[in-house]
């Protein structure tokens, strides 16, 4: 068997990349069973659905190839939202079956009992169950029984829905008559989740009291962690299941506070050896879990449960797969509520306080450029030490009667640095008068008159 599941396994992989009918693109192979590989895949249009292909061996058998291709149908048939739609079904190139379903995001329940130390509480339990059982109902309507009932094939997606899957082994009452898909005698199903009639192959007997016995075992694990049955194999799970009496809830519950009387009664009944001492039909065990929610808890249970955290979207890359339907990562909803709560809300203001401040640096560069912008230019300042600028020269009127003679231009004057200046120390410095007993300033030395006739003014003198 382990080296048909290998050359499964290889041929999966190999079917990666592929497009069956010219439609659907398989992008990413999600898991391999013991019937069919299962994929992640692309439709033309852009939607991404479930692919299941029958494992090429399998598809030879016109008689499996038929049964294979009834699931889709049966689910269809009950026209629940949670049940599992097919939307299409064909054969590939190779001569393989394939169904085309809904791809789901979330976890089984199995999945979310083993996170939780293989333990639920009684309020989940009980949600778990009424969701079902609203399933149930609608199959049994059209004749449609499960048959395999058990956490593997309840899926919850992210927004806290169960999905039930697998209708693949329902048996179709309607057309038992015209064809005998399975043969009288043959036990189908899981060891562990049969009820009696149907651990001993009475096929004619089975009816929707089966899947009460089922969803009645899958509630018994979920709270006490163990199978109705516990055996070393599945044969002797199957001998037990015909002749043994499940055991009550209450004693294999190790905590009393964990196990109220209105769900041990709900399972107890539902686990009955008898099919006559079970529940009538889906319909009266739900309004039992119904009262028993509003006894356990206090309040009338919601129509749809917040069980599954909301999750980020599926790493395509690190997504396992379960019979079609695609898994996403719950680390966060590994941590115990208060954590994730905490986490939440620390995340939340981390993201307020990084806007803000992104906001307050905004508004600090809108501020230093808008008073940059309206602050008055500085006027030019004179070098130190300079002398202030004098002030222009008046300028001459034409009314005035006397013609007044221009001086004619100076010599420029030699500057403080320059070289007589620096070799004079008598210039350099003041002399000291020693009458007054002060410095008095020194007398100008001589300039020579610059060229330029007689109306030049020559060295001003006091």
């Amino acid at each position: 068997m382990a080296a048909f599941e290998g050359t499964w396994t290889r041929r999966a992989k190999a079917r990666v990349g592929r497009v069956l009918k010219d439609k659907w693109k398989l992008e990413k192979l999600l898991g391999v069973g013991g019937t069919a590989a299962v994929y992640l895949a692309r439709h033309r249009n852009g939607q991404r659905v479930a692919v299941k292909v029958l494992h090429a061996d399998f598809s030879e058998d016109s008689e499996l190839r038929r049964r294979f291709v009834r699931e889709g149908y049966i689910a269809n048939k009950v026209q629940h939202p949670a049940a599992v739609a097919v939307m299409d079904d064909d054969v590939d190139d190779e001569g393989s079956a394939f169904l085309v379903m809904e791809l789901l995001e979330g976890e089984t329940v199995e999945e979310r009992w083993k996170r939780h130390q293989r333990k639920l509480p009684p309020r989940e339990v009980l949600v778990i169950a009424a969701q079902t059982l609203d399933v149930l109902e609608a199959a049994h309507a059209v004749k449609v029984v499960h048959r395999d009932i058990k956490p593997e094939n309840l899926f919850l997606t992210r927004e806290g829905k169960v999905k039930v899957l697998d209708f693949g082994i329902a048996r179709l009452r309607e057309s038992m008559s015209r064809i005998q898909v399975t043969q009288t005698g043959v036990a189908v199903g899981t060891p562990a989740y049969m009820a009696p009639e149907q651990a001993r192959g009475r096929n004619e007997l089975v009816d929707g009291r089966t899947d009460l016995w089922g969803l009645g075992a899958t509630m018994y694990t979920l709270l006490t962690g163990r199978l109705v049955h516990e055996a070393a194999t599945g044969n002797e799970q199957l001998l037990a299941a015909m002749l043994r009496p499940a055991p009550s809830l209450a004693g294999a519950m190790a905590d009393p506070h964990r196990a109220p009387p209105a769900l041990v009664e709900i399972v107890d009944r539902a686990l009955a050896f008898e099919m006559a001492d079970r529940y009538e039909n889906a319909a009266a065990m739900r309004n039992a879990v119904h009262a028993a929610y509003r006894a356990t808890v206090g309040q009338e249970l919601p129509s749809v449960a917040r069980l599954v955290v909301p999750l980020s979207l599926p790493d395509l890359e690190e997504a396992g797969g379960h019979l079609g339907w695609e898994k996403t990562r719950l680390d966060s909803a590994m941590l115990p509520l208060p954590r994730r709560v905490g986490l939440a809300l620390r995340a939340r203001w981390r993201t307020v306080a990084t806007v803000a401040m992104g906001l307050a640096t905004v508004l600090l560069v809108l501020l230093t450029w808008s008073v940059a912008k309206n602050a008055p230019s500085p006027a030019p300042h004179a070098a130190v030490g300079a002398p202030p600028p004098l002030p222009p020269p008046p300028a001459p009127t034409t009314s005035s009667p006397v013609a007044v003679a221009q001086p004619p231009a100076l010599a420029a004057a030699p500057s403080s640095a320059s070289p007589a200046s620096a070799a004079d120390p008598v210039a350099a410095k003041p002399a000291k008068d020693p009458r007054a007993g002060r410095a008095r300033p020194a007398a100008p030395r001589p300039q020579p008159a610059a060229a330029g006739g007689d109306d030049d003014p020559g060295p001003i003198r006091k």
